[in-house]
């Protein structure tokens, strides 16, 4: 099915120049680029070979196939929005087709043979000329190149073919990346999402936690480690709630040992307590340990 059309040298060298600068931009683009690297390269090949369409066809698992970039000259109607991830059953024949046979060259769809289906595939949406390479990782076949002329034949040279078909090769390699990529952003993204759940918890923390006894004598402190306690833990600790605030000791006496309601044992108030740094406002809530709850009767 490939046609090996008359050489020309002049063509030759430029197709190999093309090519060389065009697989070197592809191989040294950053892994973030890779979606606009290939969507450069398409416009580089199509306006390169002087066609109407050069499109990419990748097969998403088993079920959907799926046109994932498009070139198109100018006067030519895109179909790429229609062409995404489709499913096998509703895909364009020609896609069916092309998948099949791995590699075609189409000089001019009046040279196929009438009983060959993929001319009347082709005739219906006006191709003229139609060359299609794989795209290949390892053995697997993940999809095709097309490149097509609408309305009029193109002979592709062999130069022409080989520069698509390392293009192709490329783009392959090329799109093995966009999973590993979006596997690496998403990874980031969860990392960012458990460092902002991280924040929230952190902020939703007291500042400074005491422990009391059933004589509301300090036994213990916890600070939270992203601030400055007021005191430090040897000021506090064996010294009665009294003594270290006896303007609000009442009112925390009273929540810890009255009886507001079940499990409604909390109160918030601001007061301000003068420091080595200066005035601070705090906030206090108060709360029996479940260790220390009474047992239901």
């Amino acid at each position: 099915r490939l046609d090996p059309a008359p050489g020309d040298r002049q063509r030759a060298a430029a197709a190999q120049a093309a090519g060389t600068a065009m697989v070197e931009a592809m191989l040294v683009a950053p892994e973030e680029l890779t979606d606009q690297t290939i969507r450069k390269a398409l416009v580089q090949l199509g306006e390169f070979l002087a066609v109407d369409r050069v499109e990419l066809v990748v097969q998403m698992h088993a079920e959907h196939l799926s046109s994932t970039h498009e070139w198109v000259a100018p006067g030519i109607t895109p179909q790429f929005e229609a062409r995404r991830r489709v499913v096998r059953g509703e895909a364009p024949e020609s896609w069916l087709e092309l998948l099949r046979h791995g590699q075609i060259h189409v000089p001019a769809v009046s040279m196929l043979p009438s009983s060959d289906p993929l001319r009347h595939i082709l005739a219906r949406r006006d191709v003229g000329g139609h060359l299609a390479l794989s795209l290949r990782q390892g053995d697997q076949c993940i999809g095709f190149l097309g490149v097509e002329t609408l309305g009029r034949p193109r002979f592709f040279l062999p130069s022409e073919i080989e520069l698509s078909r390392t293009v192709a090769a490329v783009i392959a390699t090329l799109l093995a990346r966009l999973p590993m990529r979006e596997a690496v952003v998403e990874a980031h993204a969860e990392t960012e999402r458990e460092h902002r759940r991280l924040r929230a918890t952190l902020d939703a923390l007291p500042d400074v936690v005491l422990e009391l006894d059933a004589s509301l004598c300090v036994s213990a402190m916890h600070a939270n480690a992203r601030v400055t306690p007021p005191f430090p833990a040897e000021q506090l600790v064996g010294r009665l709630l009294t003594e270290i605030f006896p303007d609000q000791a009442e009112r925390m006496q009273h929540i810890l040992r009255g009886d507001p309601g079940p499990d409604d044992l909390t109160r918030d108030d601001r007061f301000a307590i003068a420091t080595p740094e200066g005035k601070r406002w705090f906030s206090f809530s108060a709360a029996r340990r479940e260790a220390d709850r009474p047992e239901d009767p």
